[in-house]
């Protein structure tokens, strides 16, 4: 089993669902295309599982958030 991982970046709690939503969009089409090269099938072959959501929180920079 392969692992991919994808981030989305942006200011903790300042991220907006339209932006995210456009990133987990991006990322499904990506998996579609590795799909297809993998599969080499029109149709979806490979099964995707989400096995883990992580919310890491910003880093300070000199003193700031």
């Amino acid at each position: 089993m392969a692992t991919l991982r994808f981030q989305v970046q942006g200011e903790l709690g300042k991220i907006i669902l339209a932006g995210f939503m456009d990133q987990i969009n991006a990322h499904l089409w990506l998996l579609q295309e590795y799909d297809l090269a993998i599969s080499r099938r029109q149709s979806a072959s490979v099964e995707w599982l989400i096995t883990d959501i992580i919310e890491r929180k910003s880093r300070r920079r000199n003193g700031t958030a």
